[in-house]
């Protein structure tokens, strides 16, 4: 797959998006742990993830919200009124009360992500981060109060250049992992 790298939104510097590459995706499937039902990526970019699981068989519906309207016409393998041009914060789950959330969330937008928002108002969440946010001095307290139920590490890189990435899990109902940052 072709690295695409864009910029996240115009406010942005330097650009924050890389399409989810597919494997990432089919890892999450393959795992067991994604539920079936209504699902939304909230940083949705091209619709990689979305377009994927569709390739791959999961059944739907499928939501899209993201900031830059340029993205419209690559996510029009959905209906119209599954997808939204704004800000997710904005937007929100009054518009998509979808129960599921699998999403990649730009790197430098992780810590404005009010990801409590998500574990705690919907049924399943899994977004992509770096291994570095267990032990980052900004999320440390965060993550001993949401640990997430699983996470799904690589053997390979995601991206050329990118450090360990996984996909943090957190499922209502499930018991956390024992993590503990000190």
């Amino acid at each position: 797959m072709r690295q695409q790298r864009l910029d996240w939104a115009p406010e942005k510097q330097g650009g924050d998006f890389i399409a989810t590459p597919g494997f990432a995706v089919d890892a999450l499937i393959n795992s067991g742990l994604l539920p079936t039902g209504p699902l939304i990526d909230p940083f949705a970019g091209g619709g990689a993830i979305l377009q994927r699981m569709i390739e791959r068989g999961r059944r739907g519906p499928y939501f899209a919200c993201e900031v830059r309207a340029a993205e419209l016409f690559q996510l029009s393998f959905l209906p119209d009124d599954h997808i939204r041009i704004g800000d997710w914060y904005e937007v929100g789950k009054a518009w998509c009360p979808a129960p599921i959330i699998v999403t990649n969330v730009p790197f430098s937008d992780i810590p404005r992500a009010p990801l409590s928002l998500f574990v705690d108002d919907w049924y399943f969440v899994a977004t992509l981060m770096p291994l570095e946010e267990l032990g980052g001095v900004g999320r440390a307290t965060w993550l001993n109060d949401y640990k997430p139920t699983a996470l799904i590490t690589f053997k390979r890189r995601l991206w050329p250049g990118t450090r360990g990435i996984a996909w943090y899990i957190w499922q209502r109902g499930i018991m956390p992992m024992a993590i503990k940052v000190i």
